[in-house]
């Protein structure tokens, strides 16, 4: 019986340097916001293009929106380029909407305040509206499709939706 309980250790033992060996061993890179992430492990947000500021690539994905008075977006695809296979891409979005809008909006997604701030790519954070945001699960799924999730914020204080999305 003793023995058996030694090679039951043993056998643990190794399990957990194996382990340790593996997770010691994966190579780590920083992502585009300079955060540590082990290579192949975590998709993160890199390779953004450039602010745009045209209308139909957005209405066109997001038909909801309606009519637009003026947005700003940046796009790009998640993950490691080394790795072959198909992209994600995402696309995150400020755009500005008529009044009537964002009543429908409220009205029929019923939106609720959030702590949690959108979370928009570097050059687009300094144009996100000052104050509170309103989201909702019925909110996002408006701006979501079967191709693309996501993540949708009413500003409180303006007349602004900000969109996060990820998308094939």
């Amino acid at each position: 019986m003793r023995r058996l309980t030694y090679i039951q250790g043993v056998g643990a033992a190794a399990v957990l340097v194996a382990s340790l060996n593996i997770v010691a061993c994966t190579p780590h890179t920083r992502d585009a916001q300079g955060r540590e992430a082990a290579v192949g492990t975590i998709a993160t947000k890199h390779s953004p293009n450039p602010i745009r500021h045209d209308l139909e690539p957005l209405t066109k994905r997001f038909p909801a929106l309606g009519s637009p008075v003026a947005v700003s977006w940046v796009s790009g695809d998640m993950g490691d380029q080394r790795v072959p296979g198909p992209s994600t891409y995402w696309l995150d979005s400020i755009v500005e909407l008529k009044s009537t809008t964002v009543a429908d909006l409220k009205a029929r997604y019923h939106p609720a305040p959030t702590t949690v701030p959108p979370d928009v790519w570097e050059t687009l954070a300094g144009a996100l509206p000052a104050g509170g945001y309103l989201t909702s699960s019925a909110l996002d799924e408006a701006f979501s499709s079967t191709k693309i999730r996501s993540k949708a914020f009413l500003a409180e204080q303006a007349p602004v939706l900000v969109i996060s999305a990820l998308g094939q």
